[in-house]
């Protein structure tokens, strides 16, 4: 089963991208997300630093932002690894975000996923969006120890995110994904790709909820679907920045992917890593 734009589901998805500014001064994208960042390429027994925030993709955090302090108590962080072990990691403010550590004991992929449960928030004067929503700001990118060929963009606890199997994350491959809810594909999907020095592109999932991108040049990616609310879903939770249980006639999720993308290798670097694939090397 898969959710379209267009078709009544079962869970009667509401799905659309959240509108990016920009500043005059300098292409600053002024929509709110969790921004995650660290080394997404490392070697076994290395400390990794690991950085989040609520604010502006890439680096401006919003420190004034109610949210924002409450991440420190509300947030979760982990790393997962390919065999579906979670880590949970503390974290501490410091300056103007929230930092971890993580030691990786042994080659593979892991995912670090950061998941800021913001509360309920009173948009009923607001269309489409409107009523009384509770939200979810999350974000995951992958961390690659020693020698990882493939990247599998497995589930992990989002309620929203991207899955499938990556090839190369390097300059002019192309990347398939599936875009996920609940277990469910979300079809016909607008998603906002953000590349280094802010250069912006709009792209949409397929019939059976997948993006295809090609990555057009080296540097950090942002991924983003601003906006997928689901209808059906309702409860009682707190209000946003308070310890009052009200209400919510809606769950709306914010999403972000973090991918590193490499200059394309050279010819022999990847007959080389076809080779290893291959042997096992």
């Amino acid at each position: 089963m898969k959710f379209s734009g267009t078709e009544l589901r079962r869970f009667a998805v509401v799905a659309f991208v959240a509108l990016l500014v920009f500043s005059l001064t300098g292409g600053e994208a002024l929509a709110h997300e969790i921004v995650l960042d660290f080394p997404q390429q490392v070697e076994s027994g290395e400390e990794v630093e690991i950085e989040f925030f609520f604010g502006h993709h890439p680096d401006v955090a919003d420190v004034e932002h109610s949210f924002f302090a409450t991440l420190e108590d509300n947030a979760e962080l982990m790393v997962i690894n390919e065999e579906g072990e979670l880590t949970e990691l503390d974290f501490n403010l410091v300056e103007d975000s929230y930092k971890a550590s993580f030691t990786p004991d042994g080659e593979g992929l892991y995912w670090v996923v950061a998941i800021g449960p913001r509360g309920v928030v009173d948009r009923s004067d607001r269309d489409p969006s409107g009523g009384m929503q509770l939200r979810y700001y999350d974000a995951k990118a992958p961390l690659l120890v020693g020698n990882v060929d493939q990247i599998t963009a497995f589930e992990t606890p989002l309620g929203v995110e991207f899955i499938g199997e990556i090839d190369s994350l390097t300059v002019g491959e192309e990347i398939s994904l599936e875009l996920d809810y609940d277990g469910e594909l979300v079809s016909n999907q607008e998603v906002t790709i953000v590349g280094p020095n802010d250069r912006v592109e709009q792209v949409t999932t397929n019939d059976e909820g997948v993006l295809n991108f090609t990555f057009p040049e080296e540097g950090r990616w942002f991924i983003h679907v601003g906006n997928v609310t689901d209808l059906e879903r309702q409860g009682e939770d707190y209000a946003e920045a308070s310890t009052e249980i009200v209400e919510y006639d809606r769950v709306r999720y914010n999403s972000a992917l973090y991918l590193e993308v490499e200059e394309r290798l050279g010819f022999f670097q990847r007959l080389f890593r076809f080779f290893r694939r291959i042997f096992g090397w």
